[in-house]
């Protein structure tokens, strides 16, 4: 059975960004200090940049203006993605053979702002059926809001769905809102990805024998 919709998240997923706002990540906290643990930079995959930033002051830089965090990243950010932003490999080849044959909808944490200049700035914003940005709803990621929206303003239910994540927050917002779970280990070791009813390495492990497993409630 192929999914009616099949809901991407961005980030990790569509472009191999991650090591990139890690590379921003790792200079900005070097300049202010900061060594994370472990377990915070798992925290950092998938969560909006408001919450990122609302997460860093509360932690590790009380006293320090979020805004002005903001604009100093968001810059080096950019940069980044001028010169280094590429799609995940076997990207390309998926969506063309997805292309007609369902429904698709880029759903992500990251800001309208930023998708944005993307799409202006790149080839690396592929067209799809629907955009859902950390701007488009309340509630970001792991809240099942995002993709219960996507489901809704594409008419598809959600369980009829597959969501492709990367991050914990992400596979927490597909699974909570209904929607089949299939999880890359791009940004993640798949140990952190076990919620998800699969975790694969990369697109050209998706199989129409998966799809059919994943989409008839089966878990691998």
């Amino acid at each position: 059975m192929f999914p009616e919709a099949i809901l991407l998240d961005y980030d990790g997923v569509i472009v191999d960004s991650e090591p990139l706002y890690e590379r921003v990540e790792r200079r900005q906290f070097a300049r202010y200090g900061i060594n994370p643990s472990l377990e915070d930079w798992a925290q950092f995959k998938g969560i909006s940049a408001e919450a990122f930033f609302r997460l860093i002051k509360e932690k590790y830089l009380p006293e320090t203006n979020i805004s002005e965090l903001n604009v100093e990243w968001q810059a080096d950010l950019l940069k980044e993605f001028r010169e280094n932003l590429s799609f995940v490999q076997g990207f390309e080849s998926f969506y063309a053979q997805a292309l007609g044959k369902t429904k698709l909808a880029i759903v992500t944490s990251t800001s309208k702002e930023i998708i944005t200049w993307i799409g202006e700035n790149s080839n690396r914003l592929p067209t799809a059926d629907l955009i859902i940005t950390a701007d488009d709803v309340q509630n970001t990621k792991p809240h099942p809001e995002p993709y219960l929206k996507a489901a809704e303003m594409l008419g598809i239910a959600p369980d009829r769905s597959l969501v492709i994540e990367d991050s914990v927050h992400g596979i927490r917002s597909g699974l909570a809102a209904g929607a089949k779970v299939l999880a890359f280990s791009t940004s993640l070791d798949a140990k952190f990805l076990k919620e998800a009813h699969a975790v694969v390495g990369h697109f050209g492990e998706i199989t129409p024998a998966l799809l059919d497993t994943i989409m008839n409630n089966g878990k691998i």
